[in-house]
């Protein structure tokens, strides 16, 4: 993620020059405008490490990618509560695993993409 960022903080500062940028470099630009937006957190509202867990998730596994950047905040609020109300287990099992596997990713993508079938962003 730390590496992602970097990457994208560094194409943006050279697309500000105005030249033409390829389909991947474009790519790459929007997704990390989604996931700087993923990382903001409100001031004196910490967020659970699950729902960090879930929110990154989300968005380095690119469903975030079609969601409008002034939407990805709406989208991380409605993703959380959907989990917390449909799918109680996750959080508790991000937590105790400290580690997301093969099975529990397809799990975690399955859940993702139903919630996304729920709403239109």
């Amino acid at each position: 993620l730390r590496l992602d960022l970097a990457q994208y903080r560094e194409m943006a500062a050279f697309a500000q020059f105005g030249s033409e940028l390829d389909k991947a470099t474009q790519a790459q630009l929007a997704r990390g405008a989604r996931m700087v937006e993923l990382l903001k957190q409100e001031q004196y509202k910490p967020m659970p490490v699950a729902d960090q867990v879930l929110s990154i998730y989300a968005g380095v596994n690119g469903f975030v990618d079609d969601v409008p950047v002034n939407k990805v905040r709406e989208f991380e609020t409605g993703l959380l509560e959907y989990i917390k109300d449909k799918h109680p287990k996750v959080r508790e099992e991000i937590a105790s695993k400290k580690k997301i596997d093969d099975e529990f990713g397809g799990q975690l993508k399955q859940i993702v993409a139903d919630y996304k079938k729920t709403k239109q962003f």
